[in-house]
């Protein structure tokens, strides 16, 4: 019996080929992976801005719940009361209109910082244009009607029915300094 030789010229321009394409294969994977950590990164960072977010909300909404409990114990609102509350809607700005974005916030009481790592401060702002007791006609302030409550029953309703009052809106502005440099604001308007 003859063995059957193979040709060695043709086997070795078989062995050239799959080390091209290995080669080709090999440097694919590599972009695929490099691909995938990327893509892996750029979801954790986005996890954790959108967890700093929620934090500074968070720490906002505390500063509104002291800002709020400040204007419920306090009892002479027609006057500046620094660093935290002005009687006017412009208070504390020496020019132009109030903006969080240029107010100075460094004069303002900073609460503790928290265990996610944001601080809060906040400013009230009474809505009228001048400082003063909100009924007069100049104060100009900007108010909530609040239906009269009746002081004694008869047999036709209220007797005497007294007037019904007003009360001033406030502004509550928060600003949330948290890690990272994240800064948050809120605001809110309150009766």
């Amino acid at each position: 019996m003859r063995a059957l030789r193979m040709n060695p010229a043709g086997a070795g321009r078989q062995q050239g080929v799959v080390l091209i394409i290995s080669l080709v294969v090999l440097v694919a994977m590599s972009i695929a992976a490099i691909a995938l950590m990327r893509s892996a990164d750029i979801a954790t960072r986005i996890a954790g801005n959108l967890a700093f977010r929620q934090s500074g909300a968070q720490a906002a909404d505390l500063g509104m719940e002291v800002a709020a409990k400040w204007l419920v114990d306090t009892a002479n609102l027609s006057s500046d009361v620094t660093p935290n509350y002005y009687s006017s809607w412009n208070g504390g700005v020496k020019e132009g209109n109030f903006d969080p974005l240029t107010f100075d916030w460094s004069k303002q009481t900073a609460m503790p910082t928290d265990a996610a790592g944001n601080t809060s401060s906040y400013v009230i702002h009474r809505l009228c244009a001048e400082p003063g007791f909100p009924g007069g006609i100049t104060m100009q302030c900007i108010t909530k009607s609040i239906a009269s409550k009746c002081t004694s029953k008869s047999s036709d309703g209220c007797n005497p029915m007294p007037p019904p009052s007003s009360t001033p809106y406030y502004r509550i502005t928060v600003r949330v300094l948290g890690p990272r440099n994240t800064v948050t604001y809120t605001q809110a308007l309150v009766y």
